[in-house]
């Protein structure tokens, strides 16, 4: 991977914890969200998709990506079960740890990709300004 400071690559081919965790809820307010995980049926297709009990397992999913030819890769489907707006986000990996060193991972959707985030200020923020993190890690769809 490429440290976005300083363009330095940076091994994580010992990293015994690269995974982060995906939030899944479904949008009912301002400022109110419901967990949603049990609307949707995940199937893992590269690396993990998981549910840790300890975890809020009605809020989250965790995530382990697999390493594939040097790069660290995840895929999976998320299939409905039940109408509405919904809104997931996948965590920063805040202490990936590699042979004793420590490093955080910062993870974003790309804006572009990201067209139906209106549903996240309309209905959870009156309207109002999204604050930086959740712009930045939450797509937002509906489901007919």
């Amino acid at each position: 991977m490429t440290n976005l400071d300083d363009g330095k690559k940076v091994d994580y081919s010992s990293a015994v914890n690269f995974g982060s965790v995906l939030g899944v809820a479904e949008l009912i307010g301002i400022n109110a969200a419901n967990g949603a995980v049990s609307y949707f049926t995940f199937i893992s297709q590269k690396g993990e998709i998981y549910t840790e009990l300890k975890l809020s397992p009605g809020r989250v999913k965790q995530l382990k990506y697999i390493k594939i030819n040097g790069n660290y890769e995840l895929s999976f489907a998320i299939v409905p079960n039940k109408k509405g707006i919904f809104g997931i986000s996948i965590s920063d990996m805040p202490d990936v740890v590699a042979d004793c060193a420590r490093s955080a991972v910062t993870l974003k959707f790309n804006s572009t990709f990201n067209t139906h985030i209106h549903y996240l200020k309309d209905i959870c923020y009156g309207g109002g300004q999204i604050n930086s993190l959740d712009s930045s890690h939450t797509y937002c769809f509906k489901v007919y």
